[in-house]
C-alpha cells in the first residue's frame, strides 16, 4: 500500500542581522503547488490485496484529506506575500524545483555556505599558535521532513510541520567550522585569543586542555595591575566593574561589582575559570614581581565546553545541552582542523515545528530554524476536501467534488472481502476497473480518464442483438452526476465508440441470450498506442487535483488483454511520477 502526496513546499531560509537566523518557511514563498502549468497533484485512493493493508487504508483518512487541503488551483510563480522571513535568507528550493510534503529537507539544497548566508557564515580568522582562516557551513540533515501528522505527540491534532529526529545520526543540521591550518587550541599562544564562530564571538579560555576546548562567549580580555587595578566592561549589554584584589605566581583574586553595586570576590588559579557574580572569569596568567601585581583575565558571560564525541556543555556547572554532539576529526584540541556540532531534537516530544514555531540554535544562538507558515493555510476557503471514511468495519468511502463541481455521495471504493481488500463499489463483489482493456462485467465499475476530467462509471447494460451490430449498445451510469452515457451505433460486431471528453473504443462480449452477469466489456483508451496500456486513470477534482483508485495489479505480460497480446509498456498519469 502506498500513498504519495508530495506537493507541499518548504523553504529553508536564514535571517542574518545582528543575530543571524536560518528559518524554515514551508511553502511561504513559492507558487501554490498543486495545479501548475505542467500538471496537477494526485490524491491516491488505495486498496490492497490482503488483510494486512486494512489499517493502512484507515490512515488514508488523514493522508487524503491532507492532499485535498493542499490543492490550489493555479501556480502563480515568484514569491508569496505570506513570506514573513526578512533579512538574509537561504531557501532550500529553487524557482524550478520545490520542496514538497514528505521530501527530505536536504533534497534540493544540502549545504549552506557564505555564498547563501554571507553574514552568519562569513569567513573569519584566528591568530593563535598559527594564523588560520575559518570557513563556516551548515549541512542540512537528510532525515527531517515536512509532514502531516499528530506531532510532536499523539495528543495533538494533525498538522503540517517539520519533523526531525532526537537521534544524533539523523541530525537536523550539522554546524561545521573548518580551519585552513591545523590549530593547537591548548597552546599558550592560542589561549586568550578571539575565535568567531557562526557570527558569535568567543575567547579561548585558559581552561582549555588537550581534550576540552573551553570557549567564553561574549568575552573581553582585560589586563590589570595594582597600579591600574580595575576596569569597567560590558558583557551582553550589562556593565560590570572588574577589580584585581591580589595575585600570586599561580592565582589571582578578582572582585566583580555589578551595576546594582553588588560585589563578589573569588580566587582563580592560572589556566582556570570561575563564575564570579554573574559572569565567568578565566585567568590567563598571574604574576607577583616585587611590588608589581599583575594578571591577564578573560571576562565572559558564559562558558561553553566542547569535547570530542560529547554533548556541548555550558556554564561552570557544565550543564549538558541536549540534542547536540561535538566531533573533532583529530579527537583532541592539539591538532584541530575542523569542529562539527550536530544538532537534533533534545527529546522525542520536541521534534516537530508547527507553523509559527522556531528552533533557535542551542549553541551559538545566532541562527534558527523557523517555520512561519505554509503557502496556503490549512483552513483556507480556497482549499477543497477529499474525505475518506470507513463504512462499517469492512468498507471505505470517498467523497469529493469533481471537475464539474458536482459533489459525490460517499462512494464506496474498497471492501475487505474474504480476507482481502479490493477495489469494490458495493457489497456484491462488483469491482472497479483501473487497467485498460480489463474485463468489466455488467453492473461493475470503470474509471475513464485522459489526465483531463475523468469519470467513474457503472456499466448499466450491455446489449448485443443477434440480428445486427447496429442494434448493439453499451450504456453507462455516471456515479457522481447520475447521467447516462451510451455508445454510438456499433461500427462492427463487438465494437462501439463512447464519446465523453475523448473517444473510447468499447469492445463488448457475450451472446444475446447470455446471462447479464456473464456479459462484459473492455475499453481501449485514446492515450495508449500499440501494445501499451493505461493504468490508474485519474478523475480531476474541482480544484484541479487528480484522484485515482489504486490497488496492486498482477499483469500477464504475454496476455495482458486476454487476446494473447504482449505488453510493451504501461502508461500512468504524469502526476503519479511527480
Amino acid at each position: 500500500m502506498k500513498f504519495s502526496f508530495k506537493k507541499i513546499g518548504s523553504v529553508l531560509a536564514s535571517t542574518a542581522m545582528l543575530s543571524s537566523t536560518v528559518a524554515l518557511a514551508a511553502a511561504a514563498n513559492f507558487p501554490e503547488p498543486f495545479v501548475t502549468s505542467a500538471g496537477a497533484d494526485v490524491a491516491i485512493v488505495h486498496g490492497g490485496v490482503n488483510a494486512a493493508y486494512t489499517d493502512l487504508v484507515a490512515v488514508a483518512d488523514i493522508t487524503s484529506h491532507l492532499a485535498s487541503e493542499l490543492a490550489s488551483k493555479t501556480a502563480k510563480g515568484g514569491t508569496s506575500t505570506k513570506d514573513t522571513v526578512v533579512g538574509e535568507a537561504a531557501q532550500l528550493f529553487t524557482s524550478g524545483t520545490k520542496l514538497y510534503l514528505n521530501d527530505t529537507l536536504n533534497q534540493i539544497k544540502s549545504v549552506l555556505t557564505e555564498t547563501q548566508l554571507p553574514i552568519v557564515l562569513k569567513e573569519t580568522s584566528f591568530s593563535g599558535n598559527v594564523d588560520a582562516n575559518v570557513d563556516h557551513s551548515i549541512i542540512i540533515g537528510s532525515n527531517p521532513q515536512p509532514i502531516y501528522a499528530k506531532e510532536p505527540t499523539s495528543s495533538f491534532d494533525p498538522d503540517i510541520g517539520l519533523q526531525y529526529s532526537s537521534t544524533q545520526a539523523n541530525y537536523l543540521y550539522n554546524a561545521t567550522a573548518t580551519f585552513s591550518k591545523t590549530i593547537n587550541f591548548s597552546h599558550a599562544d592560542s589561549k586568550g585569543e578571539d575565535l568567531n564562530l557562526f557570527g558569535q564571538k568567543f575567547t579561548i579560555s585558559s581552561a582549555t586542555t588537550s581534550s576540552d576546548l573551553v570557549l567564553l562567549k561574549s568575552a573581553e580580555r582585560v589586563s590589570l595591575t595594582n597600579e591600574d587595578p580595575s576596569k569597567e566592561v560590558v558583557i551582553e549589554g550589562k556593565t560590570y566593574t572588574v577589580e584585581l584584589v591580589s595575585t600570586s605566581d599561580t592565582s589571582a583574586t578578582v572582585k566583580v561589582t555589578n551595576s546594582a553595586g553588588v560585589s563578589t570576590s573569588k580566587e582563580i588559579s592560572e589556566n582556570a575559570s570561575k563564575k564570579v557574580g554573574d559572569i565567568t572569569i578565566a585567568v590567563i596568567n598571574s604574576d607577583e614581581n616585587n611590588l608589581l601585581l599583575s594578571a591577564t583575565l578573560v571576562v565572559g558571560a558564559e562558558k561553553v565546553t566542547l569535547t570530542n564525541a560529547n554533548q556541548v556543555k555550558v556554564g561552570d556547572d557544565n550543564t549538558v545541552v541536549d540534542g547536540t554532539l561535538v566531533t573533532f576529526p583529530s579527537g583532541q584540541t592539539g591538532n584541530m582542523t575542523k569542529i562539527e556540532i550536530s544538532v537534533y531534537a533534545p527529546t522525542s516530544d520536541k521534534d516537530f515545528l508547527r507553523p509559527g514555531e522556531s528552533f533557535v540554535d542551542p549553541v551559538f544562538g545566532t541562527f534558527k530554524v523557523d517555520f512561519p507558515s505554509i503557502s496556503m493555510p490549512v483552513d483556507s476557503t480556497a482549499r477543497e476536501d477529499i474525505k475518506i471514511a470507513h463504512s462499517g468495519d469492512d468498507k471505505m468511502t470517498v467523497t469529493f467534488s469533481d471537475h464539474r463541481n458536482k459533489e459525490s455521495t460517499a462512494i464506496q471504493w474498497a471492501r475487505n472481502a474474504t480476507a482481502s481488500l479490493s477495489l469494490q463499489k458495493d457489497s456484491d463483489g462488483r469491482n472497479i476497473s483501473v487497467l485498460e482493456n480489463e474485463q468489466t462485467f455488467d453492473e461493475e465499475y470503470i474509471v475513464l480518464g485522459n489526465e483531463d476530467h475523468g469519470y467513474l462509471l457503472r456499466v448499466s447494460s450491455i446489449t448485443n442483438q443477434s440480428n445486427a451490430a447496429t442494434d448493439d449498445k453499451v450504456s453507462f451510469i455516471d456515479v457522481i452526476s447520475g447521467e447516462t452515457y451510451t455508445t454510438q451505433t456499433a461500427s462492427a460486431e463487438g465494437t462501439a465508440t463512447l464519446i465523453l471528453d475523448h473517444s473510447y473504443t468499447v469492445s463488448y462480449f457475450g451472446a444475446s441470450n447470455a446471462a447479464e452477469s456473464a456479459k462484459y466489456i473492455k475499453v481501449n483508451y485514446p492515450d495508449s498506442t500499440g501494445q501499451n496500456a493505461v493504468i490508474y486513470p485519474t478523475i480531476q477534482t474541482s480544484k484541479g487535483s487528480k484522484l485515482f483508485f489504486y490497488e496492486p495489479k498482477t499483469i500477464n505480460m504475454s496476455d495482458w488483454d486476454g487476446a494473447d497480446t504482449n505488453l510493451a509498456g504501461l502508461k500512468v498519469p504524469m502526476e503519479m511520477l511527480i
